[in-house]
């Protein structure tokens, strides 16, 4: 049996004054918003790595369907990825859902964390919980 080692085994772990772990979260109701409409939920620092994203909603319309990710605060840092935490997920019905990020990447400059609407219309409240850590920019 052999034994084995991650690659932040003997890193030194980032160690905030209060801890690393830090939550952000936002909520907004929306009234006809059309398919394709970007929500901006949260803006996160440059040295932001999110390592979860939990979002929590009301039935928000028949054939409805929301997708998490994020864009750049300045888009001149790169490109949006609308589903980079979870792909278009039904929001027929009253629930949530959660999403990773997939391999954990530390973000150099500010991002929004976003949702984008799809299958149809969405009208109701819609709440996210992004939970991140402040690592730092190289």
């Amino acid at each position: 049996m052999a034994t084995l080692e991650s690659s932040k085994l003997k890193v030194a772990t980032y160690n905030g004054e209060d801890g690393n772990l830090s939550v952000a979260d936002a909520s907004y109701t929306a009234a006809a918003a059309a398919i394709a409409d970007v929500v901006r939920m949260v803006e996160l620092p440059a040295g932001s790595r999110v390592v979860g994203v939990s979002v929590v909603n009301d039935a928000l319309g028949a054939s409805s369907t929301l997708a998490c990710g994020y864009e750049y605060k300045d888009s001149a840092n790169g490109s949006a990825a609308p589903t980079a935490f979870k792909a278009a997920t039904a929001t027929s019905s009253a629930g949530g859902f959660t999403g990773a990020f997939h391999p954990l990447a530390t973000f150099q400059d500010p991002i929004y964390i976003t949702l984008t609407v799809g299958g149809a219309a969405i009208t109701g409240k819609v709440s996210v919980i992004v939970y991140y850590e402040s690592n730092g920019t190289k």
